[in-house]
């Protein structure tokens, strides 16, 4: 009688472990595949947002590096660049926004962001400041105005600034914008976005 109880309440609780195991399992089958993140930083006037179109990439896949800068003020606010960046994989789309010094569409021409790639030891592998021509031009943002522009790095042929390629692991990405006039920070960078290649 006592093993035929023992029995039992093995059986049980192999029925239980096996029930939980199922359910996790169904429950990670069920997740939708992971998402980008995205951070935001809000320096008034300015409200500045970078974002990766998903978290998990190959080695083989095209990064979606996406910049939005929003004017929250009721003013104009001007961002000054010293260089000129051009022929990048970039998507330009803006409202209330006009560029001086240079014809009207080198704002969707031009790159107007920066970025900086880390190991997620914090060792930066790539910095993208600005371009080569040395220029000098302005963005104007009007009142609400905003731009956005997406940057395509593709990692089948992307190299580092110690000219190696990208191996699978963790890495970090920051976003950044320089050169803002009439605000207290000239400069806003973004928290970092945690990426993995796998």
């Amino acid at each position: 009688m006592a093993s035929s109880l023992r029995s039992r309440k093995i059986l049980l609780a192999i029925i239980v472990a096996v029930v939980i195991v199922a359910s996790v399992f169904a429950l990670l089958f069920s997740l939708p595949s992971p998402k980008g993140t995205k951070v935001t930083v809000t320096s008034f006037p300015l409200e500045f947002s970078v974002a990766l179109n998903k978290a998990v990439y190959t080695l083989n896949d095209n990064i979606s590096l996406s910049f939005y800068l929003r004017n929250l003020s009721n003013e104009t606010v001007s961002i000054w660049r010293s260089s000129m960046d051009g022929g990048q994989d970039v998507t330009t789309s803006s409202e209330g926004v006009t560029i001086e010094d240079a014809p009207p569409r080198e704002i969707d021409l031009l790159f107007h962001f920066g970025y900086t790639l880390l190991i997620r030891n914090g060792t930066v592998l790539d910095q993208h400041s600005g371009g080569p021509a040395q220029a000098v031009y302005a963005l104007n943002l009007e009142p609400n105005a905003s731009l956005n522009q997406t940057l395509s790095i593709n990692l089948a042929t992307f190299y580092d600034q110690y000219l190696m390629r990208l191996q699978k692991g963790l890495y970090q990405i920051t976003g950044a914008i320089w050169g803002i006039t009439n605000v207290e920070n000239t400069t806003l960078e973004t928290p970092p976005i945690n990426f993995t290649i796998s």
